[in-house]
């Protein structure tokens, strides 16, 4: 545990690099690449015995060796995966069949499509970067790494989320479909582009809430009765994931205070306030069905983006580094909750040589 701690705080460490650069483009690039750096090293050279998927997927990577590229229905057999997941472990084959090779590249892929969005559009590159470890998106990537890496291209399709570029951003979204088909939910951002988040639409959002929460057992028997998922359905847990959605509202009502500052310094981000509204949703359903918790990650990585833009909008300096310290100090509890119930079997962190 000791390790993902250790590499968490030398996130806020790097933000202090570069203050004599007097270009605030290129510093900022630079914190970014370091960071950027500092993720990947740690994320690439892990052993890939840690986590209860890892070996999963590199039995499967190994196993797709001797399957002709053509033959798409024997590749998808031995995947079982979807077919663009499926067709990434075989142009890896033909390379090598390291774990290490297919780790690395995979992490390399996920990170830097990420890095990517948080380049454009977060207003303190370094805290985005902090709140992807401490909110525990970053250490999720080490178990989920196929819905990582949709999710990583789901954040790089907000890039293009607008009229002039929306035929690329639904480009980016089908090729997430085609990596994990949890990712097809994004495309409802595709109906709410350029559309501002009103008071009307906060208010409707805080009352639908407590509904979705009663009545959302109800409404998900009736919609997953007689298919796949109506087992996975009985077998969820009541209650589970409550400290996640009791983050998600605090972040959400603070973000709401400051949308007016926010949403003036740049108008796009009035797109990330929808996006809070939804992981709220997605976690509410995911009380009486685990899957929407997964779901719902789409949404709520944007937070890394939502949380840092809405700080930066405090026009009080003082108060605005006090907030930043409070998020600083606060958001790695998540992290440490997770680590401590060893979600995802990451606990203890190994180097590829141990």
């Amino acid at each position: 545990m000791a390790l993902y701690l250790f590499n968490l705080v030398l996130v806020p460490f790097w933000s202090f690099f570069g203050y004599g650069i007097n270009d605030h483009v290129r510093r900022n690039q630079i914190i970014s690449w370091i960071l950027f750096s500092q993720l990947f090293i740690f994320m690439a050279f892990r052993s890939p015995y840690i986590s209860y998927d890892t070996q999963k997927y590199l039995d499967i990577f190994y196993n797709v060796k001797n399957i002709d590229f053509l033959d798409y229905k024997s590749l998808l057999s031995v995947t079982t995966f979807e077919i663009g997941y499926s067709y990434i472990n075989k142009l890896l084959s033909y390379v090598s069949l390291s774990s290490f090779w297919y780790i690395s590249v995979m992490s390399l892929l996920t990170l830097y499509l990420i890095k990517k969005s948080i380049d454009k559009n977060s207003k303190i590159i370094w805290l985005s970067y902090y709140l992807l470890i401490s909110l525990g998106f970053y250490t999720s990537f080490f178990s989920m790494i196929r819905q990582g890496l949709a999710m990583a291209l789901i954040m790089y399709s907000y890039n293009f989320l607008s009229k002039d570029t929306r035929y690329k951003f639904v480009f980016i979204v089908i090729i997430a479909f085609f990596i994990h088909q949890t990712a097809a939910i994004f495309f409802i951002m595709y109906l709410i582009i350029d559309k501002k988040i009103s008071n009307k639409t906060i208010v409707f959002s805080f009352i639908s809430m407590p509904i979705v929460y009663v009545f959302g057992s109800d409404i998900l028997n009736f919609l997953f009765q007689n298919t796949k998922y109506s087992t996975r359905l009985e077998r969820a847990l009541s209650g589970e994931g409550q400290l996640l959605l009791l983050i998600y509202i605090v972040i959400f009502i603070a973000a709401i205070l400051l949308k007016k500052q926010v949403v003036e310094k740049d108008k796009n981000d009035n797109t990330l306030y929808y996006l809070a509204v939804f992981s709220i949703i997605c976690q509410l359903l995911a009380l009486n069905f685990s899957l929407f918790s997964r779901v719902g990650l789409y949404f709520s990585i944007f937070q890394i983006l939502l949380i840092p833009n809405a700080l930066s909008s405090i026009n009080n300096k003082m108060l605005r580094i006090i907030s930043i310290y409070f998020v600083i100090l606060t958001t790695p509890l998540l992290l440490y909750v997770n680590l401590e119930k060893n979600l995802g079997g990451i606990v203890p962190y190994l180097f590829l040589w141990q």
